[in-house]
C-alpha cells in the first residue's frame, strides 16, 4: 500500500502512520443508542454527527417523531436532506407536496420553505449543511433519559429558554406541533412574542407520491 505524506512531509512508514492519525481525528463512528439525544415535543432527536465533529461540514440527526408532530413552515440557511427509515410522512416543499415512506429521500435546497407531517410514527435520518444545527436541538429540548420516545405530555411546547440558530440570522424553527407558527431565530436570541408571524398553513396545490414516481 502506498504511503501518503502528511501535509506533504516525510515518507514511508512514518508518513503512513501519520496519515492514519490525521484520518482518526476526522472520523465519526457512532452506533445505535450512542451519542447525545434530546427529547422535544414528544419526539426523540439523536445526534449522529455534530457540527463540531465534522469540522462544521454537516450535522446528522436521527429523529423519531410521532404522527402529527411535524414542524411548521420554515426555511434553513443551508441544505437539508431527509431519508426515511421507518414510517410515512407528507412533505411540503415550496408549492409541492410529496408522500414518502421507507427508502424515500428528499433533498431541500437552501432557503426553501418547507414543512412535513408524519402520517405515522416516523424515523428519519436528516443531514444539515453546514453543520451546527445540533446546538438548536440541545437548547430547545432536554437531555433524553433513554434513546426512546419520551413519555407523552399533555401539552408539548417549545422550550422557553433562549435558543439560537447556529448559522446566524435564519428563518428556521425546530419541530413544533401543528401550531401554524413560524418562529424566527436571529443572532443568538429568540425574537419577542410580538415578532411571531401566525397564519394558515400554505394550501396544498399538488400531490405527488415518491414511490409512484419511481415505479
Amino acid at each position: 500500500m502506498a504511503a501518503y505524506p502528511l501535509h506533504g512531509e516525510g515518507n514511508g512508514e512514518e508518513a503512513h502512520e501519520g496519515r492514519h492519525d490525521h484520518m482518526a481525528k476526522n472520523t465519526v463512528v457512532r452506533h445505535s443508542g450512542e451519542g447525545k439525544a434530546f427529547w422535544l415535543l414528544d419526539s426523540l432527536y439523536e445526534v449522529k454527527a455534530s457540527g463540531e465533529e465534522t469540522d462544521g461540514a454537516m450535522t446528522v440527526m436521527e429523529m423519531t417523531i410521532p404522527e402529527g408532530m411535524g414542524p411548521p413552515p420554515h426555511t434553513h440557511p443551508g441544505t437539508e436532506t431527509i431519508y426515511v427509515l421507518e414510517g410515512t410522512l407528507r412533505l411540503h416543499i415550496g408549492d409541492e407536496v410529496f408522500d414518502g415512506g421507507p427508502g424515500s429521500l428528499f433533498h431541500i435546497p437552501e432557503g426553501t420553505m418547507e414543512r412535513f407531517e408524519p402520517t405515522s410514527t416516523v424515523r428519519l435520518v436528516v443531514t444539515y449543511t453546514p453543520g451546527g444545527l445540533d446546538k438548536f436541538f440541545a437548547e430547545a429540548g432536554e437531555p433524553a433519559q433513554s434513546h426512546e420516545l419520551p413519555p407523552k405530555s399533555d401539552s408539548p411546547r417549545m422550550s422557553t429558554a433562549s435558543s439560537r440558530s447556529p448559522h446566524g440570522t435564519a428563518s428556521t424553527c425546530g419541530p413544533c406541533p401543528a401550531a401554524r407558527t413560524t418562529i424566527r431565530w436571529e443572532r443568538g436570541r429568540r425574537r419577542e412574542p410580538g415578532a411571531r408571524r401566525t397564519g394558515p398553513l400554505p394550501r396544498r396545490r399538488t400531490s405527488r407520491s415518491v414511490r409512484s414516481r419511481s415505479a
